[in-house]
């Protein structure tokens, strides 16, 4: 085989994310009066130039260039200055597995500081040209990738600052709910019951069951198992583990049980899944 072709270890990528750009825009100003503004949509706002005082639900600070405003739906806000400045805002929409919001998954604050600013202009800039590009026949592609670029560094920074977490006053039931899709995640491997995630947010089973199937439209146990059977896909793609042990560490149980529910949920059996990815592989190396 030739050196070149060797394929890239690692773990595979499984992430789906809808997104809908609604507006972007760079928008300078001499004074701003926005008073108790809401929307069904995600708002979010970079601080380019000047000095604004924003406030949500009793939470108000005063931010500098290079501070981020994110806005969540449906929750009022306000932005304030007598002073000139220019914003660097987009609204949207973006949903993953499970109708799991992004901003839910990861409760970023309402207010974020940059470290290193200058990255997230170049990448909003960057996402603004692909936005009003209406000749571009793959438009939809470009601007998504570019947003998908803007969440990356939001997260980042996010990352640095140890991941604080949203306001309790702007907090949604999905934003409740984060720490128990988190807990999931860290502990696949283990047995997790009802009883345990509704102990994380203080409901009774019965009613954490029902408020959480309202809100993503499947049972707590449910987006457990697609969770499970999403890193089993993982396992299978990118190691050599047998059935056995992947079920393991995916609390799946003994591997009957993991070949069954993969069949399920995939329409073949683990082993044919592997098989599969691996000669996709092979085909397309050689």
């Amino acid at each position: 085989m030739n050196q070149s072709l060797q394929p890239v270890t690692g773990k595979s990528i499984h992430y789906q994310l809808q997104l809908s750009v609604l507006v972007a825009a760079e928008a300078p100003y001499t004074s701003l009066q926005l008073r108790d503004y809401c929307f069904p949509y995600w708002t979010c706002s970079f601080v380019q130039r000047g000095r604004v005082i924003t406030e949500t639900k009793g939470v108000r600070k005063e931010l500098l260039p290079g501070s981020l405003m994110l806005h969540p739906p449906n929750i009022t806000f306000s932005e304030w200055t007598d002073t000139p400045g220019t914003h660097l805002w987009f609204a949207f929409q973006a949903t993953l597995a499970q109708n799991l919001e992004l901003f839910h998954l990861y409760p970023v604050p309402l207010t974020l500081e940059f470290s290193r600013s200058e990255e997230y202009v170049l990448q909003f800039y960057r996402m603004l040209s692909k936005w009003k590009d209406k000749m571009d026949p793959f438009r939809d592609q470009a601007v998504f990738a570019e947003t998908s670029g803007l969440f990356h560094l939001i997260l980042l920074e996010w990352e640095r600052q140890g991941r604080p977490i949203r306001e309790e006053e702007a907090m949604s039931s999905q934003d409740r709910f984060a720490k128990v899709i988190h807990y999931m995640k860290e502990h696949l491997s283990i047995r997790i019951s009802r009883e345990r995630l509704a102990e994380l947010v203080h409901l009774h089973p019965v009613y954490f069951d029902r408020v959480f199937r309202d809100t993503y439209g499947v049972t707590p146990m449910d987006m457990l198992k697609s969770l499970r059977l999403r890193l089993a896909k993982e396992k299978l793609e990118s190691t050599s583990d047998t059935l056995e042990v992947i079920a393991g560490e995916c609390g799946l149980g003994s591997s009957a049980y993991f070949i069954r529910i993969f069949k399920q949920a995939e329409g073949m059996t683990p082993g044919e899944y592997r098989e599969q990815t691996q000669r996709h592989a092979r085909n397309y190396l050689f």
